[in-house]
């Protein structure tokens, strides 16, 4: 039976295909018509499923900050001691060949790093906030807290949501939460825009900040240790060696790293220059209650439509087979 359907479709002219085409469009409207009252229903059920979800979810600001790559002051130092390069090797001493872009890159792994994020966490104790923290109150500018979570009035955690759920107040769970507020991007020229989200307007900019702050200090806080590891090993070679040649070149080194340190407590700014600092938000930046609404719509719609065309068509050939 397939074969002389298919042998009849193949012997059919191409006005006769088009043709057929066309009944079986109209068709195809014609069963979409007769169940357009159901169609429209399933739509609207969406639509209403969709607004009042997304009515339900908590207003989200944001807070952005601009970034510049800070100067790179040692580069005039480093492309001095470049002739001193083959004794350096020789030494097992590098030379201070830090670049702004190479620490920028640096910067932006170290901020996105479990490692640096918990200690922000516990450092500015971030965890009721962070986790705790379920609305915005704009009339008062109070965070609504999470009353099953968290005791606000007392300034300490459920007994019973601990119970329930021992993972509460993991730094794992709360790295994960913080990392997912956190947008960065990369623009040329060596611009990095960085977004913090968060219910509380206020929040999400004072953490933005501190987190351009503490970035700042752990970049600087590891070069200077490094740098200062390395005078220290410097001095230790001074002492070892006889050779003028390598004496002078590890004077110079000790003087590059001395500068490094120098520089490193005399600039907050150390990686990253605010061009545009965050400000406090007016208008939250999400949900896009229309666009979840409209979402939860069309996907009504269409499980509709393929509703009532399977309905349709995977009946006919059982009842094409019963006659």
């Amino acid at each position: 039976m397939a074969e002389h359907n298919m042998k009849q479709s193949n012997s059919l002219s191409p006005a006769e295909l088009a043709q057929a085409d066309a009944l079986f469009m109209g068709e195809l409207i014609e069963v979409l018509w007769q169940s357009k009252w159901l169609i429209l229903v399933a739509t609207f059920v969406g639509i209403l499923i969709g607004g009042t979800w997304s009515a339900q979810q908590p207003d989200v600001y944001r807070s952005t900050v601009l970034l510049s790559p800070a100067e790179n002051r040692e580069a005039g130092l480093a492309s001095s001691l470049q002739s001193l390069g083959g004794l350096a090797s020789l030494a097992g001493m590098g030379l201070p060949a830090t670049t702004s872009q190479t620490k920028t890159r640096l910067a932006l792994e170290v901020l996105k790093s479990r490692e640096f994020l918990t200690r922000f966490i516990e450092r500015h104790e971030l965890l009721p906030n962070l986790i705790a923290a379920d609305d915005w109150d704009p009339a008062s500018e109070r965070i609504i807290y999470d009353g099953s979570l968290y005791d606000v009035d007392k300034s300490t955690w459920r007994e019973t949501a601990l119970a329930e759920e021992p993972r509460l107040l993991s730094l794992q769970r709360a790295y994960d939460q913080l990392l997912n507020a956190i947008l960065i991007e990369e623009e040329s020229g060596g611009w990095v825009r960085v977004q913090l989200e968060h219910v509380s307007p206020y929040l999400a900019k004072q953490w933005l900040d501190w987190l351009v702050s503490d970035l700042n200090e752990s970049i600087k806080r590891i070069e200077v240790d490094e740098a200062q590891r390395s005078i220290a090993y410097l001095n230790e070679q001074i002492e070892q060696t006889a050779l003028t040649e390598l004496k002078v070149m590890f004077y110079e080194l000790i003087q590059a790293k001395t500068e490094t340190v120098m520089l490193a407590q005399a600039r907050p700014e150390y990686v990253f220059r605010i061009i545009d600092p965050p400000v406090v938000s007016e208008s939250p930046a999400g949900p896009k209650r229309a666009l979840v609404t409209g979402v939860f719509g069309l996907m009504a719609l269409i499980l509709a439509v393929v509703g009532v065309l399977a309905r349709r068509y995977l009946r006919l050939p059982l009842a094409t087979r019963d006659r």
